[in-house]
């Protein structure tokens, strides 16, 4: 038990103690389930899923695999829209019916409602019927980046594969990806041995002097490849 362990655990014990941890009063948080096998109590979560629980099922769902950022976008899209769809009817009590593909019922009910005027299921929310916002919530898209240290607009012509296609998500002309080549990384270890006290002036001006300056002159066949 050192000093910061022990500090921790007093303030969380205080915390507690305060009632920041407590269900609120006007909100079932639960709701009883029925009983399994050993005769316990089965209870439905009604409040907000862990993040770590999500972080879980794309370790699960990607397996021992490497496949490139495309691939790793796509799946973390589909992971998240099943997810987010078993945690809704979780919270909102509906019956489990063991699938994601809730298109089906949308497209269903669209048709009948086109064929006969009749709404099939009129206590259902068809979201195919709403317009989605423009903005990316999930993977790879575009970011509020920093005009001194990315070029915005289509990507460079040398650019291709996955490259091309981070490029073309991140509105960029280079993706910013984190530096990892050997050239990069031998950068990074040489400007923190010639600046050990660094300030947030002296990375920017390396960032900017030497990421930004190589990753515009690069021709890729360098072993430098994205800004900093």
């Amino acid at each position: 038990m050192t000093t910061d362990l022990v500090k921790f655990f007093e303030g969380w014990a205080l915390r507690c103690r305060l009632g920041r941890y407590e269900d609120l009063p006007d909100v079932e948080m639960y709701s009883h389930n029925g009983y399994d096998s050993n005769n316990l109590p089965l209870w439905h979560r009604r409040r907000g899923s862990k993040a770590e629980n999500f972080h879980q099922k794309m370790h699960t769902a990607a397996g021992p695999f490497g496949f490139g950022m495309e691939t790793g976008h796509c799946l973390h899209v589909l992971l998240a829209y099943m997810y987010n769809v078993s945690a809704g009817i979780n919270r909102c009590g509906e019956p489990d019916f063991g699938h994601a593909d809730l298109w089906y019922e949308d497209r269903i009910q669209s048709r009948i409602l086109e064929i006969h005027g009749v709404q099939l299921f009129p206590n259902r929310t068809n979201v195919s019927e709403f317009k989605w916002l423009d903005f990316v919530a999930v993977g790879i898209g575009p970011l509020h980046f920093d005009d001194r240290f990315v070029t915005t607009g289509p990507p460079a012509d040398n650019l291709k594969g996955d490259l091309k296609w981070a490029a073309e998500r991140m509105g960029l002309k280079y993706p910013v990806l984190p530096p990892c080549s050997k050239k990069e990384l031998g950068m990074i270890k040489r400007f923190c041995s010639e600046h050990p006290g660094q300030k947030t002036k002296d990375i920017e001006v390396c960032c900017i002097l030497l990421f930004c300056a190589l990753s515009e002159s690069s021709t890729n066949d360098c072993g430098f490849r994205s800004y900093a």
